[in-house]
């Protein structure tokens, strides 16, 4: 009797160390396929990436004028494709519309025209500390850890942070994050900062395209919102920034938006694009 509890014993244990097995097998097993679909969902995007390059690189030598960029700009009537059970849609906008941000340091110095644009903008949205945000700004920017005033380097205080420029919306919420945290003043999340400003090169400077210009940004350069062309800034004599209409052969880089679907599962792109270099730069994937 006592040999067959044994037996009976050592054959539970058995089963259960195949069971055991079998999970472990299992899951591993789950985890390779896993992770072999997902790189063939990377290598089908990064094809289908490559694609979408190609043809920016083949439409934008059409554009010769600010008519045909238009054309070019916006979003396209989504596509799709019954075979590979696949979907793409894009959005092209355009970034020099805006400020760049990064020019508030520019040549290893404070650029004043950009910081009494700054100025005017705090003021409008009623900014508290509209000294403080600036010298938060300019200490991001700027690559040393000298601080401009009392706790303006971040990077003192969150060892993830970075200085050099500022990078992208993310970068800039956690100035603004910051900013609040300091002064309890929450009016920094009021301002429409994409329809203000860019993430561009810190020593580069861009034309300010001011026939596309944002109503927002029309309003804290002029004072209110109205319709206003390059023309009409011409005419006023007004220089403070780069205003130019676009011309064939600028630096004019935009911001591209693909998303593809398969079936149910859907892949974002990110990306800039300059429409004079081809240069793709700035991407951000979403899977």
């Amino acid at each position: 009797m006592k040999k067959k509890a044994i037996i009976l014993l050592i054959t539970i244990g058995f089963i259960t160390l195949m069971s055991a097995l079998i999970l472990v097998s299992v899951s591993i097993f789950e985890r390779s396929f896993s992770n072999v679909q997902n790189l063939e969902d990377r290598n089908r995007f990064n094809v289908l990436f490559s694609d979408i390059v190609a043809i920016l690189n083949k439409k934008v030598k059409d554009i010769k004028s600010s008519e045909d960029l238009d054309n070019f700009l916006g979003v396209y009537p989504p596509f799709s494709d019954s075979k590979s059970n696949l979907y793409v849609s894009i959005e092209i906008e355009p970034k020099v519309n805006r400020i760049n941000i990064n020019n508030l340091y520019y040549k290893h110095k404070p650029d004043f025209i950009i910081k009494a644009f700054l100025e005017r903008l705090f003021l409008r949205y009623d900014v508290a500390d509209g000294d403080l945000l600036y010298r938060l700004f300019l200490d991001t920017i700027d690559n040393d850890e000298s601080e401009r005033g009392a706790q303006t380097e971040i990077v003192l205080k969150d060892f993830d942070f970075r200085n050099g420029k500022i990078e992208n919306k993310k970068h800039l919420d956690k100035i603004l994050d910051y900013y609040v945290s300091l002064t309890g003043d929450k009016s920094v999340k009021n301002i429409p900062w994409d329809r203000l400003i860019f993430f561009g090169p810190r020593d580069k400077k861009y034309i300010l395209d001011c026939d596309r210009m944002p109503m927002e940004l029309v309003e804290v350069l002029f004072g209110e919102r109205m319709n206003i062309t390059c023309q009409d800034i011409k005419k006023m004599g007004i220089s403070a920034f780069n205003y130019s209409p676009f011309k064939k052969g600028v630096d004019y880089p935009v911001t591209c938006r693909v998303s593809f679907l398969f079936g149910e599962k859907e892949q974002k792109v990110e990306f800039d694009y300059d429409i004079k270099t081809h240069k793709v730069s700035n991407i951000e994937r979403y899977f």
